[in-house]
């Protein structure tokens, strides 16, 4: 038994063999050894050489134990600077195509945040729940009468998102359309496939006032289009002042179950917010 276990043992602590590609024609492979690590580790590691058809000559070696935590780091920085290359475009094209329509940069909204909403007792775990959402954990409907405070809480969370350093933008579901409709008139194909790539693949997009918007065949597909993308793969926050059962009769039951599917959908009840 006491054989056995030290068999294993010495099994798992093996170092992998070694990973090169195999060379391809023309290149003329001088050696392929297996090395000790001199540094922290002492492991082992496998190294070649070989000349390419151009006649350099090239070596190359595996990792040992001590080098890949540097090389994971090296690959954690990597993917975390590609994440902030990609969400520092999308929020430029975002400005580009959406700067003057974004509620978060408009001084009658620029003000709304967590810190002075006044929630009345009966919106308290409403909010409770809004502070706790995390952009990636679902999308959210607040839904209820015109007044109650549904956009600035929509706000509170784009805001909140935004200084976390994700890719937020919060629009008006009219404006959104308007925009998209006046690059549709133009035939501009480019600028309208940038905009529709923003619109689907923002961190976190607000659109606020579902159902204001004059309902055409072109509006709820492409309501439908950003919509049915980002479900279940980006955030998104929708408000209205409409019911399921009205939202169904205006915008159609496909994007109805979309909207009203949201993992959180919350009431905003209480008194006019505009009149407190």
């Amino acid at each position: 038994m006491q054989d056995q276990a030290s068999t294993k043992q010495t099994s798992i602590a093996e170092p992998d063999r070694p990973r090169f590609e195999p060379l391809q024609p023309g290149y003329t492979l001088l050696g392929q050894d297996e090395m000790n690590c001199e540094d922290e580790c002492g492991g082992t590691y496998y190294q070649r050489s070989f000349i390419t058809p151009d006649g350099w000559t090239i070596t190359e070696r595996t990792p040992c134990q001590c080098m890949m935590p540097k090389l994971q780091q090296r690959v954690s920085d990597w993917e975390i600077d590609q994440v902030k290359t990609y969400r520092a475009n999308i929020t430029y094209k975002a400005n580009q195509y959406f700067g003057s329509y974004d509620l978060l940069s408009d001084g009658a909204f620029n003000r709304m945040s967590f810190d002075n909403y006044k929630a009345s007792a009966s919106q308290k775990q409403a909010v409770d729940k809004l502070r706790e959402f995390r952009v990636g954990d679902g999308s959210i409907c607040l839904y209820g009468s015109a007044g109650r405070g549904k956009t600035h809480l929509a706000l509170s969370v784009a805001r909140k998102a935004k200084q976390d350093g994700l890719s937020v933008l919060a629009l008006k579901a009219i404006d959104m359309l308007t925009r998209l409709k006046r690059t549709y008139d133009r035939k501009d194909d480019v600028a309208e496939i940038d905009i529709m790539r923003v619109l689907k693949n923002i961190d976190l997009l607000v659109i606020d006032d579902i159902g204001q918007e004059k309902t055409t065949e072109w509006v709820r597909a492409k309501f439908y289009e950003i919509i049915d993308y980002r479900h279940r793969r980006r955030s998104t926050i929708y408000t209205t002042n409409l019911s399921s059962g009205e939202t169904e009769r205006k915008e159609g039951q496909a994007l109805v179950s979309r909207i009203w599917g949201s993992e959180l959908c919350l009431e905003i009840g209480g008194e006019d917010y505009r009149f407190r």
